[in-house]
């Protein structure tokens, strides 16, 4: 019988992993990538509305709950069961912000 464990983890904390030789798949039997402007949109204004609560340099020490992501294990790869939406959202606006960042600070951009 598998065994399942809950974990914490940071989006940097599970992005970070695949710079480190793991890969993220999201198996072929998955729904495709199926957010429409409207879910993205509403995902952005949650985001910023986290921002707002929180203002200028406040936000830092509070954390903003993206939603529970199932990652399955299997040898050097983490197979997406559920939360692939969201991850892949989050994923596409992170490299929107750093190739926007890019053009002004590399460093900012890199880090």
């Amino acid at each position: 019988m598998a065994q399942y464990m809950a974990g914490r983890q940071t989006l940097g904390e599970l992005l970070t992993l695949m710079a480190s030789g793991e890969r993220i798949i999201v198996p072929e039997w998955q729904r495709s990538f199926s957010w429409s402007t409207e879910e993205a949109k509403i995902f952005w204004e949650d985001l910023t509305g986290f921002g707002e609560e929180y203002p200028g340099d406040n936000v830092q020490g509070h954390e903003y709950f993206l939603g529970s992501i199932v990652l399955v294990e299997r040898g050097n790869e983490l197979e997406v069961l559920d939360g692939q939406q969201r991850l892949a959202t989050a994923t596409i606006l992170l490299s929107v912000i750093r190739d926007y960042l890019a053009r002004y600070n590399s460093d900012a951009a890199s880090s």
